[in-house]
């Protein structure tokens, strides 16, 4: 959440809306409580990823912090999912965790906390399984090459 709060103070752009879902009400309260200066723009949804249903059409969906605990087959169930979503110029990223992590070890050992960790090929081997043709597929990285970044542009 804290991206669309930065991404909103700076914007000037006041037709962006926002849509988001969790499963969590705790997470929800803390995204409402942090973004309260443009819940005019941001409608929450509480719900199950898995199961939201909706006739809307997106520009994009953005997905960051639930594929990395998926495992491949509901991965793929819920990346064709959201592809569903996303009007004809629409655009789909998913955040995951990559290798190496140096934080790995960390995160399990201390924080009891345990993520799939995909490198680049998977993800593109994932999309591919889905019928995503090879040329509408991209990965990047953020800067500190810990997460990676699916970007579908259908």
């Amino acid at each position: 959440m804290r991206g669309v709060f930065e991404f909103l103070g700076k914007s000037t752009d006041h037709d962006i809306r926002f849509e988001c879902i969790d499963a969590d009400a705790r997470a929800i309260e803390y995204a409402k409580d942090l973004c309260e200066p443009y819940l005019d723009r941001i409608e929450f949804h509480e719900r199950n990823a898995l199961r939201f249903k909706t006739d809307k059409q997106y520009k994009l969906v953005w997905s960051a912090g639930l594929f990395d605990y998926l495992d491949d087959k509901t991965f793929q169930f819920l990346l064709s999912h959201l592809l569903d979503m996303l009007d004809e110029e629409g655009e789909l990223v998913v955040g995951n965790f990559t290798t190496p992590n140096p934080s790995r070890a960390y995160m399990e050992v201390v924080g009891d906390w345990y993520l799939r960790h995909r490198t680049a090929d998977e993800l593109v081997d994932l999309s591919k399984a889905c019928g995503i043709p090879a040329e509408d597929i991209r990965v990047g990285r953020e800067p500190e090459e810990i997460n990676l970044f699916l970007r579908i542009k259908i």
